[in-house]
Formats: structure tokens, C-alpha cells, sequence
């Protein structure tokens, strides 16, 4: 799954998007949580959190509640990945 944050702090002026994602100036978003509904007969072997902020992907725990599993996103920039990994 893709996880894009468009928020950021907008200039005083309208002018070129700039240089990249310094001149963007993103505000970080936090609080991100997701839930589906497991497969029958599958389960979760790993979730993986994929973002440019870390060099290496942090492992996720999630909770499996009413047949649907939800995970919560670490804070992150401007774009963000979960992996999930089947048994």
C-alpha cells in the first residue's frame, strides 16, 4: 500500500514548485491507521514500512480484531509503503 502526505507549509506567494522536497517544505503526518479484512485461511507473516526518511524498512505489529487486521503507520514526511508479507 502507497501512502502519499500532500500536506506542507504553503508560500506567502505563489511562485515555481522549486527545487524538490526541500523547497516543498512537507509537514509530517502521524496518526495513520489502515484496516482490511484478512483473506480465509491466510495469515500475516511480516509487515514492513517502507519511507526515503529511514534506510532500512521498520517492522510493523498489527492487531487481527473481527476478521479484519489493522495497522498503524509510523510518522513519515511525503510518501510511505507497506509491505505485506503472507505465510
Amino acid at each position: 500500500m502507497h501512502f502519499v502526505n500532500y500536506n506542507r507549509t504553503e508560500p506567502k506567494t505563489p511562485r515555481s514548485a522549486g527545487g524538490g522536497i526541500h523547497d516543498e517544505k512537507p509537514i509530517a503526518v502521524e496518526g495513520v491507521r489502515f484496516s482490511f479484512r484478512m483473506p480465509e485461511g491466510e495469515a500475516i507473516k511480516r509487515i514492513l514500512f517502507y519511507t526515503p526518511e529511514n534506510n532500512k524498512p521498520l517492522e510493523l505489529r498489527g492487531t487481527f480484531s473481527s476478521k479484519r487486521f489493522q495497522v498503524s503507520v509510523p510518522k513519515f514526511l511525503v510518501y510511505g509503503v507497506v509491505e505485506l508479507e503472507f505465510e
